[in-house]
């Protein structure tokens, strides 16, 4: 294999951050730098420059060798950490409805607004277990304390995102 094959092989490993806050020159050709280089493809988004998120992913998709995964983390929406997104509430507020099909609505809302992006892989959702309520991490982005109801709601979005055309994580 040559450098060059394993180059190619490895870019498709790796998922590299693009701050959307940035001059849009200097992302853009730092982005384009690992792509020629080291044949990376897959940037995961970050910042609250909506229009560089547009910007920056129809950019870097040009002249790409397979579909690349652009991401984010939009656990409560897009308006979460960009301008002019839906802000959704937390978790823990969803699971109040204990209605999975709210779940799916925002999951697929949520796929809407990114695809419009040009995202296609969200970090979401959060699917931890709220046991301790005193987790300042987990706290609120948790569906709550029983399992069941995380279970099902977590399943709920995640559907949502996906039959919208973004993949989920958890």
């Amino acid at each position: 294999m040559t450098e060059n094959e394993l180059n190619r092989l490895l870019g498709q490993f790796l998922i590299v951050r693009c701050n959307a806050d940035e001059d849009d020159k200097f992302t853009l050709d730092y982005c384009s730098r690992l792509k020629e280089k080291y044949h990376v493809e897959n940037f995961f988004f970050y910042g609250t420059r909506r229009e560089n998120f547009i910007k920056f992913s129809q950019k870097l998709r040009q002249n790409t060798e397979y579909h690349p995964f652009y991401s984010a983390d939009f656990e409560r929406g897009t308006g979460t950490n960009t301008s002019h997104g839906t802000d959704f509430p937390g978790n823990m507020a969803l699971a109040a409805t204990q209605d999975p099909q709210l779940a799916y609505l925002q999951g697929k809302a949520i796929a809407q607004e990114m695809k419009y992006l040009g995202l296609n892989w969200n970090y979401a959702p959060c699917i931890d277990v709220n046991y301790e309520d005193r987790n300042p991490v987990v706290n609120i982005r948790s569906f709550g304390e029983d399992p069941q109801l995380v279970s099902r709601m977590g399943k709920a979005i995640c559907r949502g995102l996906e039959e919208n055309g973004v993949l989920s994580c958890i």
